[in-house]
This record gives structure tokens, sequence and C-alpha cells, in this order.
């Protein structure tokens, strides 16, 4: 019995894994340091997309885009043309440039993309995906933002994720969905509401939050996710 079952989940892994594919190459990365004003100036330039409920569509397949992370009353988000993790629809063979930055005060966060077929664990899987390296946080009241310009290309069609790898912050709640040349109704389904009560001791382990006020903050806003997703 135990060897039919060792057998079943090897078999569902290879499974998996047939599947799973590069679904975006990085094509260059560069570091940044970005005060507010350069912030607001990168955002009045970013390519527009139309909204349609949490959907954020575009017709171009050479985009710009500001991603920004952790606004204090919502740490563990993403905001892209003041919209909170919107599902980003493009057309096909589409060039994306990113300018992904860290406004949050005292956690670090990263912005990937990947074909990820499951609900996200405490620890992400990251060897299919392409995106910036981990972002340190601002660190003082008022210094620049630091964060990274990437370039990314899609390599087929279909409905993929852009996520953040630390311990703990996808299974939180901080991803998205990324559809390209494909419809919305193709987007994963969010993560099940018992998957994100359980990451938030890891977090705060894992990061640089490491007050008790601010940790108990952070914990109390991922729980409040599991009615907001």
């Amino acid at each position: 019995m135990i060897r039919y079952l060792l057998m079943a989940a090897m078999a569902a892994t290879l499974s998996i894994n047939s599947f799973a594919h590069q679904a975006f190459t990085l094509v260059s990365r560069e570091v940044l340091t970005v005060t507010e004003a350069q912030l607001s100036d990168l955002q009045k330039h970013a390519t527009t997309g139309r909204v349609d409920g949490k959907d954020l569509r575009f017709a171009e397949r050479d985009i710009n885009l500001v991603v920004t992370a952790g606004p204090e009353d919502d740490m563990l988000s993403y905001r892209i043309q003041g919209q909170r993790n919107p599902n980003i629809i493009t057309p096909g063979d589409v060039r994306i440039t990113i300018w992904f930055v860290n406004t949050d005060g005292d956690m670090v966060h990263d912005l990937l993309f990947s074909h990820y077929m499951v609900d996200f664990p405490g620890q992400p899987d990251t060897a299919e995906s392409a995106g910036t390296q981990r972002i340190a946080p601002t660190g003082e009241e008022g210094g620049p933002f630091h964060g990274e310009k990437i370039v990314i290309t899609s390599n087929e069609d279909g409905a993929y994720r852009y996520f953040c790898s630390v311990r703990g912050h996808a299974k939180g709640g901080m991803w998205g969905n990324i559809l390209v040349g494909v419809d919305a109704g193709a987007a994963p389904q969010p993560v099940a509401r018992s998957a994100r009560r359980n990451w938030s001791a890891h977090s705060c382990r894992s990061t640089s939050a490491r007050s008790a006020g601010r940790c108990a903050a952070y914990c109390r806003t991922a729980s409040a996710y599991a009615g907001r997703r």
C-alpha cells in the first residue's frame, strides 16, 4: 500500500512538472533607487490599461508598468495603476518593461512571473519564474525607495501568475493573474481561504518586521485577506 501511494505521488509530481514551463524570459535587469517625485513621474509615463472591474486590459504588445509593493495599510499586495493585485490582460507575444518599487518601510519584497499551477505554499517554487531580485525596504522615513527595472517577454499564450516569493507573502495574498493572449475566464481561482491563515508566523520571522507592534499589525492585515479575495 505504501509503495502504491509513493508511486501515485511521484506520478502526480511528474504530471504537474510536465505542464509547468518557463512562461516568461527575463531580458534585462537594472537596480533602482527612486524618490517619491521620481516614482510619481514614472507612474505618469506608464502605459495606461483599461480598468474593467478586477481586470486591467492592455491592447499594446510593448507595455510599460509601474508596480509598487507594501502600502502601510495593505502590506501583502501590489498596486498597478492604482489597482490592487489586478488581472493583467495583454495580447500574445508581449514585451513588458516593469519598474518595481518597494514602498514598504521594513519588509523585503520581490515580483516574479511564473506558470504557477497550484495554490501557493509558504515558500513558493521559483525555478521556472522570471522577475526581480528581492528588494530591500525603504528603511528611513521619507528616504528614497529601492527597486528594480526589468524587461520580460512572454514565451507563449496562457494564464499565469505574478507573486512575491518571500516566505508567506504569496500565501497571504500577495499575488495576481497575468493573462497573455487569453481572456479573463482563464484566470486561476484565488487561493482557498483556509490556506491563507497559517503563513504569518513564518513571515514575521523571515522578514525585517521584528517589532511586536509591527509584526502584530502585519499578521492582522494578512488574516483580513480571508474575507477580501
